[in-house]
């Protein structure tokens, strides 16, 4: 009863972010939003589900996207600081992200609640982070293919990848960002997000 008493409080989330940092936050399996307000975070429990949409490549220089490229489950209840730089310590929540595709939002416009018959849908995303109903979340993750599983008694979701784990992450972002030269990461050091993470050790929880 506990089990499906707490699937039903499952809520489902937007985080709008480049896809550069989304990528950040899969390969260290953290969320970080609106840049790194706590509060932000603390609306999201644990248990509840988010999807990053990304409206340019990068944060600063980026070219246009507009494309839905990562999905994942907050795995616990922490709200912790990490420090990037002496003058920049934002706060961070622990997500299991979920092998999925990349794909753009224009062709589910007509489809989903917060943009249909909305010539101005992109007022919404400006917000940085909204919650959106059940619904809406199995459209975009079906089109993910991070498929979504009513569990039994319709108490909530559980998500089940249709990408075969040898396929994991293969989409447009990810073939742009295979290992160089340099020796920068590339897609396989994705796949392992999956696994539930622990805060890093420089943390300080709230």
């Amino acid at each position: 009863m506990a089990a499906s008493s707490e699937r039903n409080n499952e809520r489902y989330w937007v985080g709008v972010v480049s896809r550069s940092h989304v990528l950040r936050g899969v390969e260290g399996g953290f969320a970080q939003l609106c840049h790194g307000k706590a509060a932000t975070l603390r609306r999201m429990k644990q248990g509840d589900w988010l999807i990053y949409y990304s409206p340019k490549t990068d944060y600063k220089q980026g070219e246009p996207l507009q494309a839905f490229t990562a999905v994942g489950q907050v795995t616990d209840g922490l709200v912790y600081e990490f420090e990037m730089a002496p003058d920049f310590v934002p706060y961070r929540r622990n997500i299991r992200f979920l092998p999925c595709r990349e794909v753009p939002i224009r062709p589910l416009l007509g489809q989903l609640s917060f943009t249909k018959d909305n010539t101005h849908w992109g007022y919404r995303l400006r917000s940085g982070h909204f919650e959106i109903s059940r619904e809406d979340f199995r459209l975009i993750a079906e089109a993910m293919q991070a498929v979504p599983v009513l569990a039994p008694g319709g108490a909530g979701y559980s998500l089940v990848s249709s990408i075969p784990s040898s396929q994991a992450w293969i989409s447009p972002m990810m073939e742009e960002t295979r290992p160089s030269s340099k020796g920068e990461r590339g897609p396989a050091s994705f796949t392992s997000s999956v696994k539930e993470r622990s805060p890093p050790a420089r943390h300080k929880s709230i």
